[in-house]
């Protein structure tokens, strides 16, 4: 990873909601000699038990999970604009039926034993610390209602929640 230098966690400057609420990062997971990515749109960042994290929001059904499951590492690989139509891609199929880790145009590499890609512009290694099945009946007021109406309540969606994982960031990379 030669390209990148390293921001200290709490020195990062992002904008956390764009962070997740528009620029498709791709969450990855696994071991070098098998892992998967996929894009995410919900998450955090913060600090929490004294620790700056991120935290990911992982369906039970996607082939990621498996991975998150398994491994204590997990990274978040930012891309700039020029990548939309890679991450659309990345975000419409499942690893199960492409090969996620030999995609054109991303070279994977391994940085504090979570996979992440060289072509990403900016780059959070998050070590797991804590995992949680999302519990709809915890939902308060409205939000009970609109959340499973509007994302959990038909097709592949209906009953499919989420898995939350906090990670604590423990190295942070931007390009150069």
């Amino acid at each position: 990873m030669t390209n990148f230098k390293s921001i200290v966690p709490y020195e990062l400057s992002i904008k956390p909601v764009h962070l997740f609420g528009g620029a498709t990062p791709l969450l990855c997971a696994g071991a070098p000699e098998s892992f998967n990515c996929m894009t995410i749109g919900w998450g955090s960042v913060g600090c929490v038990w004294n620790r700056p994290y991120a935290s990911v929001f992982v369906r039970l059904t996607r082939y990621t999970h498996q991975f998150m499951e398994k491994q204590r590492f997990f990274s978040i690989n930012c891309f700039g604009g020029h990548a939309k139509g890679m991450l659309t891609e990345l975000g419409s199929k499942s690893g199960r039926d492409i090969d996620k880790m030999h995609y054109p145009g991303l070279t994977p590499v391994f940085s504090y034993d979570a996979p992440c890609f060289e072509e990403a512009s900016f780059i959070l290694i998050c070590k797991k610390m804590y995992a949680q099945m999302m519990q709809p009946d915890l939902l308060v007021g409205e939000y009970k209602t609109d959340v499973i109406n509007e994302l959990y309540s038909s097709g592949e969606s209906r009953q499919n929640f989420h898995m939350i994982y906090y990670g604590e960031i423990i190295h942070a990379l931007e390009r150069d």
